[in-house]
Parts: C-alpha cells; sequence; structure tokens
C-alpha cells in the first residue's frame, strides 16, 4: 500500500526514477521496491535496481519517503535546481537520510530517537503491544507515549546567510492538558491519550543531527497539517512556514512568520495583507477567492497576489481563479502552496 512518500531521484542519465513508499502495519515487513524511471513521456519499471542494491532496497522500504536539495535555498518556493541530494525516510522509531550522487544511493546518517533523545519502556510488551510502540520520549517537558511517529520533513534556512536545517515532524500521543506525567504511575492502553504532532529543528553538523531550540511558540499542536512547507511568504528573504489542511485546522492555513531572530511568530490569517473583495479585475480579466485562496498583497509592491492552500485533496490551480483565460499577468513563486504573485 502507497504511504506518503514519493521520492523523485536523479539518476545517471540525467532523467528521473519515481520511488514509492510503503505503509504496513508492521513496519518490519519487507515489501517489494516500486521504482519507474522516465524515458520522454513513458516510464519504465525499474524496480530491479532498487531490489539489488542494499541502500536502494533500504530505502525502498520508508513508508514516508521524500526528497531534498540541500544547496537549493529557494526563499520564495521558486525551484532553482531540478536535482535532489539527499532523501530521507521514516520507518520505526527514526529515520535514515542518504546521499544522491547521479543515482547512487548511500545511506548516510540514521536517526534512531531512543538512541538520540532517551526512551522510557511502558505497559506490558505481552499485554499492551496493540496499541503501540512501548517507548515514552520526553521533549521540553512534555512525555510522548509511543515514541515519535516520524511522518514530514522540511528544510529551513532562519537567516538568508545561514545553515540549512532541518524541521522534523512527528505524530504523538500525549496525555490531555492539565493532567501530569508521574513516574510512578503504571501507564497501560487504557490510558487516555490526546494526537498531535511535535515539530523539532535539528541542525546538520557532520555525521550527525542536533536537536535545537523550537522555533514554534507551541510545544506540540494538536493537528499538524495535511500539507506544510517552508517558503517566504511575506518578500523579506527570510523563510517562513506555511501549513493547511490540518483536522484541528477548521479549513484555515496556520502561517508562522519569521521574526529574524530565530523563532516563527504565529500569525492568523486575518492579520496578512489582503483584499476584502473575492473578485479582483484589471484589463485581462479577473481573478476569483475561493474557500480555499484569498487575494493579497504579500510581498508589498502593491500588486495583488493571489494565495492558494490545501483544504482537503483538492490540489487548487490558477486557471480555476482566473476568467478571462490570460495567466500572464501571474507568476507562480511558490512550491507546492501556490502563491501567485501579480507581475
Amino acid at each position: 500500500m502507497w504511504a506518503q512518500g514519493v521520492a523523485a531521484l536523479h539518476n545517471i542519465n540525467y532523467e528521473w526514477d519515481l520511488l514509492f513508499g510503503y505503509w504496513d502495519n508492521d513496519w518490519r515487513t519487507e515489501n517489494p521496491p516500486m521504482a519507474y524511471r522516465n524515458n520522454g513521456q513513458d516510464w519504465f519499471d525499474v524496480s530491479s535496481e532498487y531490489d539489488n542494491d542494499t541502500d536502494k532496497w533500504k530505502m525502498s522500504q520508508h513508508a514516508y519517503l521524500l526528497t531534498f536539495d540541500v544547496n537549493d535555498h529557494r526563499p520564495f518556493g521558486e525551484v532553482q535546481s531540478v536535482t535532489s541530494t539527499h532523501a530521507i525516510g521514516a520507518v520505526g522509531q527514526g529515520f535514515s537520510i542518504y546521499n544522491i550522487t547521479q543515482g547512487q544511493v548511500r545511506e548516510a546518517l540514521v536517526y534512531d530517537t531512543c538512541d538520540e533523545l532517551g526512551c522510557i519502556q511502558w505497559g506490558d510488551p505481552e499485554v499492551d503491544s496493540w496499541c503501540g510502540r512501548q517507548e515514552i520520549v520526553e521533549i521540553d517537558g512534555v512525555h510522548y507515549f509511543g515514541g515519535l511517529a516520524w511522518d514530514h520533513f522540511e528544510l529551513w534556512w532562519p537567516t538568508p546567510d545561514s545553515e540549512v536545517m532541518l524541521l522534523g515532524f512527528a505524530a504523538i500521543q500525549r496525555l490531555p492538558d492539565g493532567v501530569q506525567y508521574d513516574e510512578n504511575k503504571e501507564y497501560d492502553c487504557n490510558t487516555q491519550f490526546v494526537g498531535g504532532t511535535v515539530r523539532v529543528l535539528f541542525s546538520i553538523e557532520g555525521g550527525r543531527l542536533v536537536m535545537q531550540d523550537n522555533p514554534f511558540p507551541e510545544k506540540y499542536i494538536d493537528g499538524g497539517g495535511v500539507h506544510k512547507q517552508t517558503l517566504d511568504l511575506n518578500g523579506d528573504g527570510y523563510m517562513d512556514y506555511w501549513s493547511s489542511g490540518g483536522w484541528k485546522q477548521e479549513g484555515e492555513p496556520q502561517i508562522y512568520i519569521n521574526n529574524k531572530e530565530g523563532d516563527l511568530v504565529y500569525q492568523p490569517r486575518n492579520q496578512l495583507p489582503q483584499l476584502p473583495q473575492k473578485d479582483f479585475c484589471n484589463s485581462v480579466g479577473c481573478i476569483v477567492a475561493t474557500e480555499e485562496s484569498f487575494l493579497g498583497d504579500l510581498n508589498g509592491d502593491g500588486i495583488t497576489d493571489l494565495i492558494q492552500y490545501h483544504v482537503g485533496s483538492h490540489v487548487p490551480n490558477l486557471p480555476e481563479h482566473v476568467q478571462g483565460g490570460d495567466l500572464s499577468p501571474f507568476e507562480n513563486k511558490s512550491g507546492q502552496i501556490s502563491i501567485w504573485y501579480g507581475k
């Protein structure tokens, strides 16, 4: 069964491989790789290459998998290169990072949550195995039961000239608000837990990751969002953070603005510069905001921009919002959160 992971690997022929990640209830189960290589408009099955290469095979077993370019500092989200330098995949109680060079894959780093952050065992593994893994991880004084289920990663540059950092997102189970963790208490599968997401910032120091101070104001959030992206929302050259589609977000995007001091400050959507009208027209036509978008001047140049985001599974595209058919006044400067800056 496919999961959230699809890795795009630039191979030695300067074409692309698409490697699909797997989800399995038992992450220890081995699954046959699923990989396809493009040749023009066609795609060919190259799964055998991943089956016969140790590191490629291991990369194919991750439930959550994505690729990125650590040299591609793109504060506005525009793609400046078409390559992948690394892949990252989460499985079990941690994740692995792979180096990618002309289609060659080498596992460079394995991050084991319990080894790096420490784990407290809880419950009876013979009795309580049905409710998940049996470790507790403490971060910033909060205890997360079942460990951290890493499910997304983003690159983040705190300043335009800083070294790249890694934002990791993990699904968690915690005790309800107001209930304190008691090291002398026995917890089991009948304990009431609350789900959510914890966000962890890592610096990349040689061959290891080092956890840094949390740049977000919250220690955890109830819903992390279906889509997450770091990009410059307000045009000041500093990378901000955006998420949308979370079950706790009630259809509203969650926006955090970089304060240029290493923190991401929550900013409700209604505090961003936006236009009150739903339609904006000029000589070439109109753009129409919907429930999955809004109009505003995000980069402060006096020209209207269209900001699109995901509420559910539908991915909006600019033509759906333009009446008149001429898209030339707008330029997509984003990655997956679509921000069409007016020109």
